[in-house]
């Protein structure tokens, strides 16, 4: 190897490879199995759980002893400590798995966690697809001077909200409003999402007619509550949709 290769960033490539220095390793549980302290031989300066099949999945880790403290892991949390050893603990989470990544001897790796550098805590699944054991929910409607439900939280579950859509057309001569907004069960009003006011000013509709919803963190609606569409002009077409998925 070339002199001006041998050191990089402080690092002897010759004695990396002659030494064959464990960077990481991997271990992919399954949670279907519960454990109870399973002892692992590994001897590192971190773990970090870099993958699982949902946002609960979730196991305990304690370093070097028995007496120390259990530490909980979920996706997107790792802890950075010196340890020869360390223990699992989890209960039995049928049909769930958690990746864990291992570094290993002094080794320079580094995972770049993006939610910790921005202060997520969670992460919940937000693409189109739901992962096992979440249902996805997408559905429209199309209403003129009415109310439509356009989605119930299934009981026991809690749906969330991954994107929304609001398009208003007015077609006659006096204001309305169309408005997407949730409930509880006992249709109480407990937030809007979107809406459009279409103010009448000598014969010309004042408002904005479509916006989206798209938020970071996808928005938690409780089991019952209800999304409804609302346009409370005759002659006011309001299109709604939404998209998101229940666990």
């Amino acid at each position: 190897m070339d002199e001006k290769q041998k050191f990089i960033g402080g690092i002897n490539f010759d004695e990396l490879r002659a030494q064959r220095v464990q960077v990481y390793n991997e271990i992919v549980l399954d949670l279907s199995v519960a454990r109870t302290n399973v002892e692992h031989i590994f001897t590192g300066t971190y773990i970090y759980a870099s993958e699982a099949t949902d946002v609960d999945a979730n196991v305990s880790v304690r370093f070097n002893e028995l007496f120390r403290a259990n530490i909980k892991l979920v996706q997107g949390r790792g802890i950075r400590c010196p340890f020869y050893r360390f223990y699992l603990t989890n209960t039995a989470q049928a049909g769930k798995t958690l990746t864990l990544v291992i570094g290993i001897e002094s080794a320079d790796f580094e995972i770049f966690d993006v939610g910790k550098a921005l202060g997520i805590t969670g992460f919940v699944n937000t693409v189109a697809s739901p992962r096992s054991g979440h249902t996805q929910v997408a559905t429209s409607s199309l209403v003129t001077g009415a109310i439509h439900v356009l989605h119930t939280v299934t009981a026991g579950k809690t749906f969330y909200l991954v994107g929304a859509f609001l398009n208003g057309a007015n077609s006659g001569a006096a204001a309305a409003l169309g408005t997407l907004y949730v409930t509880n069960a006992a249709d109480a009003l407990q937030y809007i999402i979107l809406y459009h006011e279409l103010v009448s000013i000598v014969g010309q509709f004042i408002g904005k007619d479509s916006s989206t919803y798209n938020p970071a963190i996808p928005l938690e609606i409780p089991a019952g509550y209800k999304i409804k569409l609302e346009s409370t002009g005759a002659a006011f077409n309001a299109y709604g949709f939404i998209q998101g998925y229940e666990v």
